[in-house]
């Protein structure tokens, strides 16, 4: 039977109309980009039509989100345009963006991107969230499978942990399971594997320096460097620098890294985070230098930086290591105002670790003030901030500043912090670690009145060894008189002089061990001798030396606070009236610093004299121990010993055969002094004291001439 025409069903289905979201997404987005790269480029051109209004009412928007400084502008005749040339190149980048897409992807495929790339994405800007989503994408695979999103999944994991710092014990956990899958991804492209271990060794030597595979990883970069690509390269080589300088104690094998990789840094176009981690150890590199123009050079150039490249959160790093170098420089000051910018730049994105370098870094504030308390209670902070997000390493570096501070103050509390850098030291062979064990120990020692020797020759022997010029929390004085405590209980001398040196310390408040290096030491006394870093200078006898030498000798025979400018102009220029002395003497103070060194002599507030940080003499420390030899409170034992000292250092004279006015009266001064202080010491001991007659004869040759009182002439030698 016929069916009507109302029941016929189609044998073949219609063709389904194409679905053009896609393609309307696209030309949306590419006019509204086109619409905005237009309204950038307007400014300028409506400016140079006469429409200065509109141009300016333009301008003023993007203002909220550009800076629109010119010199960092690209202009159109001499007009910047609406935003800087970073954000222009973003916006074209865009642009150009919506223009290749279809060339690579269909504009009718609107599926979403796999979910991997979408976190690898995210990984600069918020490598939490993306670490989070890795791992959740990861546990949904299965190795042999998905070997590849496995290894990136894997290798994303760890780079968002090294890239935020945000809990280093995730690290262990992920560098096993990296170890357990690479035999299994043999098949890998080789650009993967290659970033999968190029991750591990990163991971090693940044995350986890106590690993036992820090070693191996160290090789392979050093192998592997010269054959990657250059922001690879330039990540690698500064990571291996840094783990150098901040975990082995290296210095010297972090340099060559540094110097080959900072072409490469200057370079435009390079990764930032590459660029960055080089400039953390350039900053170290100066730091351990002590090398402030560096510095302070690298510190404004890696602002300029981060705020060029958008990255001004990573600037943490960099303020951490410049709080602890300008805080060893001894400027609390700008210690303080550097510590703020840390702690304003971890405020816009705090990460776990920051609350462990912000309490880390006040720790280091005061240990290097001197303030034991505060470092202590920072410290303990720091600490137990460190055991909840930190690895082993970190809490070492904890143990560091309260191993100091304990020990400064005293108290066996250092003793398991020491124990603590010893074992790290061990594990991972941190130079540094063992030179603060070291050092503590030593502090200890001097505050119990223990063997300040032993200690101090292991920590003069490290310390020559690494050459820092600077250490973490360091305190010059107190390492000053550290220094001086160990020449005393019979240190090495000569390694000692050498850390002094290297340190650059100050010689103690009070009086320096006679075996204290002074940059400049002068004796005078029977004679006219000078020594610059150990080295006996020739003065030079020609007329173009006279002037020179004789500002020497006022200044060495002078009194102790200097001269006043104009009565030392009128002793070496009599034959000037007025000021015109003036402009010699300054010549003749030049001439004089380019012998003996510019910080040796002091000019300031129109004063004159010796440095006394700078320059020791014989003179000086005479007058000294005359001082003490005829102070009241003085015990007797110490009045002998200040005897003893002032005969000892007088081997003839002041500057015999000088007949500078200056000098001549101040010899004689000095002669009379030495008698009449002397004479007064011996009348108070016993006479029946063989040793008493053995002082008496040696006063008697030192001042030749003296007449003795009656209780004292009978013991006079014939």
């Amino acid at each position: 039977m016929s069916e009507t025409a109302e029941n016929y069903i189609p044998q073949v289905a219609a063709k389904a109309a194409p679905d053009k979201t896609g393609l309307k997404v696209w030309l949306v987005l590419f006019f509204l980009s086109l619409a905005w790269l237009g309204l950038i480029i307007a400014p300028p051109l409506l400016k140079q039509a006469g429409f200065i209004s509109a141009a300016a009412d333009l301008y003023y928007p993007f203002g909220f989100i550009c800076h629109q400084i010119s010199e960092r502008s690209f202009h159109i005749h001499d007009d910047k345009l609406a935003v800087c040339a970073r954000c222009f190149g973003v916006y074209c980048g865009l642009f150009l963006g919506f223009i290749f897409y279809p060339f690579f992807r269909s504009l009718n495929d609107i599926r979403p991107l796999p979910r991997i790339w979408l976190a690898h994405a995210r990984l600069p800007y918020e490598p939490r969230e993306a670490q989070r989503t890795l791992a959740e994408i990861r546990r949904s695979l299965e190795l042999e499978t998905a070997p590849l999103e496995y290894a990136l999944t894997l290798s994303g994991e760890a780079r968002a942990v090294l890239w935020d710092f945000f809990d280093f014990r995730e690290l262990p956990r992920l560098i096993e399971q990296i170890d357990a899958a690479l035999p299994r991804l043999e098949a890998l492209p080789a650009a993967t594997r290659q970033t999968l271990i190029a991750t591990r060794c990163i991971a090693i030597l940044i995350g986890w320096p106590e690993h036992s595979g820090a070693e191996e990883a160290r090789r392979w970069i050093e192998t592997a460097l010269p054959f990657l690509p250059p922001t690879i390269q330039l990540l690698l080589g500064s990571v291996l620098a840094n783990h150098l300088i901040w975990w082995r104690g290296d210095l010297a094998a972090a340099r060559p890294f540094l110097d080959q990789l900072e072409g490469l840094a200057r370079q435009r176009g390079m990764a930032p985070m590459s660029v960055m981690t080089w400039y953390y150890a350039a900053l170290s590199q100066a730091h351990l230098d002590a090398d402030d123009a560096a510095l302070l050079r690298l510190t404004d150039e890696v602002v300029a930086f981060a705020g060029d490249r958008g990255v001004s959160h990573r600037l943490t790093n960099a303020f951490w290591i410049v709080v602890h170098a300008v805080a060893a420089a001894g400027d609390g000051a700008a210690a303080e105002a550097m510590l703020q910018r840390y702690a304003a730049c971890a405020r816009q994105r705090w990460r776990r670790t920051d609350f462990i370098g912000l309490h880390h870094l006040r720790a280091i504030l005061a240990l290097c003030a001197g303030d034991t308390a505060t470092a202590i209670a920072e410290g303990g902070q720091a600490l137990d901030y460190a055991r909840r997000y930190g690895g082993p390493h970190q809490v070492a570096v904890q143990s560091l500043v309260l191993a100091t501070a304990h020990a400064m103050a005293g108290d066996e509390a250092a003793q398991p912090h020491i124990e603590t850098l010893r074992q790290v030291a061990a594990r991972t062979g941190n130079a540094t670690f063992l030179l603060h064990a070291d050092l503590a120990e030593a502090f200890l020692a001097a505050a119990l009145g223990g063997d300040v020797a032993g200690p101090w020759n292991r920590v003069a022997e490290a310390a020559g060894r690494l050459g820092f010029r600077r250490i973490a929390g360091m305190n010059r004085p107190a390492l000053a008189r550290l220094a001086d405590r160990a020449l005393a209980a019979g240190a090495g001398a000569e390694a000692t002089r050498r850390v002094i040196a290297l340190w650059d310390l100050p010689p103690p408040a009070g009086g320096a061990h006679e075996l204290w290096p002074f940059p400049v030491e002068i004796r005078a006394l029977g004679g006219f001798t000078v020594q610059v870093d150990g080295a006996r200078i020739a003065m030079g006898t020609g007329k173009a030396q006279r002037k020179p030498m004789e500002l020497l000798w006022c200044l060495v025979a002078g009194p102790a606070e200097g001269w006043a400018q104009d009565e030392l102009a009128d002793q070496l220029w009599p034959e000037l009236d007025g000021d015109r002395a003036i402009p010699s003497l300054r010549t003749t103070i030049y001439r004089l610093r380019k012998l003996i060194g510019a910080q040796a002599i002091r000019h300031e507030d129109d004063h004159i004299g010796l440095a006394p940080g700078q320059v020791r003499t014989d003179v000086a420390r005479l007058r000294a121990a005359l001082s003490a030899l005829q102070d009241p409170a003085m015990e007797p034992a110490g009045r002998l010993a200040a005897f003893d000292l002032a005969i000892g250092l007088v081997r003839g004279p002041l500057l015999p055969g000088i007949r500078l006015a200056p000098v001549a009266e101040a010899r004689d001064r000095l002669h009379a002094l030495l008698a009449a202080a002397g004479i007064e010491a011996l009348l108070a001991q016993d006479p029946a004291d063989p040793a008493t007659a053995l002082r008496v004869g040696r006063l008697c040759a030192a001042v030749p001439g003296l007449r003795l009182p009656p209780p004292l002439a009978g013991l006079a030698p014939e």
